[in-house]
């Protein structure tokens, strides 16, 4: 962990298993870093997936890790589009031979779909239960079969430990991921806001829980990792 001894530590609220991941890329570079979820993620069952479909969406590689065998046998043959490189890598895990990656957000690949797949298209969208109905909205003019395969609900005794936690390591960095991880932070430390905290969000979106409290906000320029990385690396040289 070279360098170590001149970062500052970081904390990842993201679910499991990311939250490890991204711990373990943060102490290869560096940084002293650990993991305090706010969210679980919990598989859901599914209704079976059937007739014929034309493409898949997919806006969370937790989408895919959480869909069983045999929904994912039914439809790794098609093109698939996805938000973000993380969702992208579960799909090839997954076995889907085609599939392209489209970003930065629902938004995004949504305009993306419907440019390329014509209107009337059948399309299984693979999500979560919480979410914005952006897809659902864009993609009015399809027949989109919505395919919850999992929900995040918050982690019990996520706060205490996260309170605990920033005592411990003497944190001075939290990520945030998602605008439900950042009202959850609002509410541990927007009772009394702290100048030594940062937020490193990972878009507006996710930051404005934060900044409705009064608390410090960085937001990363691209939305996703990479992102929250860079912002870190830029305040660890000065």
């Amino acid at each position: 962990m070279v360098g170590a001894e001149n970062s500052f530590h970081v904390i990842v609220t993201r679910p499991e298993p990311a939250a490890s991941r991204t711990v373990a890329r943060l102490k290869a570079e560096g940084f002293y870093a650990s993991a305090v979820p706010l969210t679980e993620i919990r598989t859901l069952p599914v209704k079976a997936v059937s007739g014929t479909f034309d493409a898949v969406i997919v806006t969370s590689a937790n989408a895919v890790s959480s869909a069983d065998s045999k929904m994912l046998e039914a439809l790794r043959a098609l093109p698939a589009f996805a938000v973000g490189q993380a969702t992208g890598e579960a799909l090839r895990q997954a076995g889907f031979a085609s599939f392209v990656v489209y970003g930065p957000d629902a938004t995004a690949l949504a305009q993306k779909v419907s440019s390329v797949i014509p209107a009337g298209a059948r399309v299984a969208y693979l999500c979560g239960c919480e979410r914005r109905n952006i897809v659902e909205v864009e993609l009015a003019p399809y027949e989109l079969l919505v395919l919850e395969t999992y929900h995040a609900p918050a982690r019990m005794g996520a706060a205490e430990e996260l309170r605990s936690a920033v005592i411990e390591h003497n944190v001075t960095r939290i990520l945030s991921y998602s605008q439900r991880a950042s009202a959850i932070l609002a509410d541990v430390f927007g009772r009394s806001p702290t100048s030594e905290i940062s937020f490193a969000c990972i878009s507006e979106r996710a930051a404005q829980p934060l900044r409705n409290r009064g608390l410090f906000v960085r937001v990363a320029q691209t939305a996703d990792e990479e992102g929250l990385f860079e912002l870190l690396r830029v305040e660890k040289r000065s």
